[in-house]
């Protein structure tokens, strides 16, 4: 009884370690996409090594962001929208839809990013490139297996981009002594508001806010949790750092429809 017991508990793991690695290497790499290069390149060229100080930043803020955030998402064994629900009903659709403006406007930019490598690489109409690439997304979506798919997928791409990135940093031969010893040079204040692309505008600080309430809510996070202090004060500094940082960036949003 027991040895089936512990089969059982290891074919049910299988699925949840794929699933684990699949959500750990889409992490890794959602920001290497086309737009993530394009801009990066484009702020090289124009401040420096400078850049380095807030791709330093932008890593701090994220890692405070993520850990606040699971934190709380694991403890109360609910969706983020739904912690959001439950502090204040409806501010988990408001985010959701936030969100969801978000991942359209970036998944069409990746759309356009496939179009662009098959030019590159094949010669291939950009447009029919784009084409082809809204097709692979909608063949692998509306596959029942769709989970499994896309878990394998992000996988082995994840795998290809990571390795791919590496060999390049590795070429191009960076001035990595004069990037370190910017750190400590804040250069252009303008730059610093690249961070704000880093979280998706308002969106970052609306959600961990929510989030940092919620830790603290025992009818969400139960009575035994107990969020930590220092957790709670990078989030607090994050957050008001990404809505700075977000509301300067609307005026600059707000050019491109004018």
């Amino acid at each position: 009884m027991s040895k089936g017991s512990n089969t059982l508990n290891q074919q049910t793991a299988k699925p949840s370690r794929s699933v684990l690695f699949g959500a750990a290497f889409l992490m890794a790499t959602s920001a290497i996409g086309p737009g993530f290069l394009t801009q990066t390149s484009k702020f090289t060229a124009q401040f420096g090594t400078a850049l380095s100080l807030v791709i330093v930043l932008a890593i701090i803020m994220d890692i405070t962001a993520q850990m606040n955030i699971w934190s709380v998402v694991s403890v109360s064994g609910m969706r983020a929208q739904d912690v959001a629900n439950k502090l204040l009903p409806g501010l988990g659709v408001v985010i959701a839809i936030l969100v969801a403006i978000g991942g359209l406007a970036f998944n069409v930019g990746n759309v356009g990013g496939v179009a662009l490598g098959f030019n590159a690489m094949f010669g291939l109409n950009e447009k029919i490139g784009a084409v082809i690439a809204g097709c692979l997304g909608i063949i692998i979506f509306v596959n029942k297996n769709a989970k499994t798919i896309m878990d394998k997928v992000a996988t082995v791409l994840a795998a290809v981009i990571l390795l791919t990135v590496a060999t390049v940093a590795v070429i191009s031969k960076p001035p990595v002594g004069e990037a370190v010893s910017s750190l400590a040079q804040l250069g252009n204040a303008a730059a610093l508001l690249i961070i704000a692309g880093a979280f998706n505008g308002l969106i970052l600080p609306v959600t961990l806010g929510v989030m940092l309430i919620a830790g603290h809510n025992k009818r969400i996070v139960g009575e035994s949790y107990h969020h930590p202090l220092w957790m709670t004060v990078l989030g607090a500094v994050v957050t008001l750092v990404a809505l700075y940082a977000g509301i300067k960036a609307v005026p600059g949003i707000m050019q491109l429809f004018q």
